[in-house]
């Protein structure tokens, strides 16, 4: 099944603010850059669920994907069987991302993206484990740059000398962790804080 078949599918994983089945989820062009760059085995990571967990599973990705509603697992675990599609390398965790990405285990991750809840601080937070398990040369995506949070972290990564930017596609940003040193810096070795002071 490729991003667009998916897609057109359009499975209504998530629930509006009526209660009304929608699809919310990441384009097909970021799913073709994902595609396109992670191999069959590659350890991934998001906060939410959706779309892109099911193509993660496409993939065939060692993924986990954490989201605080258990009617969406439900929903993508009836959606894999009726399609045909695998979910032996899927941990789907139901929970709050900020409780349980502490707990998880510290294999390096190849991908993180950060897509659950959008609200300040959770982004926030999510970022901030996901970045510390991501391996150097690992991919950050940021999903909702046209919200306060997500932008802020767009902005940030930017101008930090840790993240290289690759490209922006739709209303997500990616960047490559160039080193290891994400967390080491003081306020005044980030330029973005430093800039604004």
């Amino acid at each position: 099944m490729t991003p667009d078949e998916l897609l057109a599918l359009d499975p209504p994983f998530h629930v509006d603010a009526h209660g009304e089945p929608i699809s919310w989820g990441i384009g097909a062009d970021l799913l073709r850059f994902l595609g396109e760059r992670l191999r069959d085995g590659g350890r991934t990571l998001e906060t939410g669920a959706g779309v892109s967990t099911v193509y993660f599973a496409l993939l065939r990705c060692r993924h986990t994907a954490i989201t605080p509603l258990a009617r969406e697992v439900d929903l993508i675990r009836r959606f894999c069987a009726e399609h045909g599609i695998a979910l032996d390398r899927v941990e789907l965790i139901v929970g709050r991302s900020e409780y349980a990405l502490p707990r998880m285990p510290g294999e390096p991750l190849d991908l993180v993206l950060v897509d659950g809840r959008h609200a300040f601080p959770s982004p926030f937070i999510d970022w901030f484990y996901g970045a510390a398990a991501l391996r150097t040369g690992g991919w950050m995506v940021v999903d909702d740059t046209h919200l306060l949070t997500g932008r802020t972290l767009l902005e940030f990564m930017t101008e930090d000398p840790h993240w290289g930017a690759v490209s922006e596609i739709g209303k997500s940003a990616v960047f490559e962790k160039l080193d290891d040193g994400v967390h080491d810096a003081e306020w005044d070795e980030q330029p973005y804080v430093l800039n604004r002071e």
